[in-house]
């Protein structure tokens, strides 16, 4: 026996892309254009084709965002970067 009849089961619209947040910093890192979901420890490099930056993120936990009237729903990976990523990318009017 199911939980749910088969034309019950909760649905919601996920959207395409995956916000990767710095909860160190307090800052966005990136957003990929495809849901990704990676484990807590996996590790992400990251590179600045603009800037020539190199740079590792850690996830740390991960999220699902819920959405409103106006956005929806999505995944979000908490990561810690490190310093010499945001070496390069400053905070403007600081």
């Amino acid at each position: 026996m199911t939980m749910y009849e088969s034309s019950a089961y909760p649905v919601w619209p996920v959207h395409e892309q995956t916000l990767v947040f710095d909860v160190t910093h307090n800052r966005q890192v990136c957003a990929f254009d495809e849901r990704v979901l990676l484990p807590v420890g996996a590790t992400i490099e990251l590179y600045d084709e603009d800037k020539n930056a190199h740079g590792t993120a850690t996830v740390v936990r991960v999220r699902m965002l819920n959405g409103s009237g106006k956005g929806r729903n999505q995944i979000c990976l908490d990561v810690e970067t490190d310093d010499r990523w945001w070496d390069a990318h400053p905070v403007r009017g600081v």
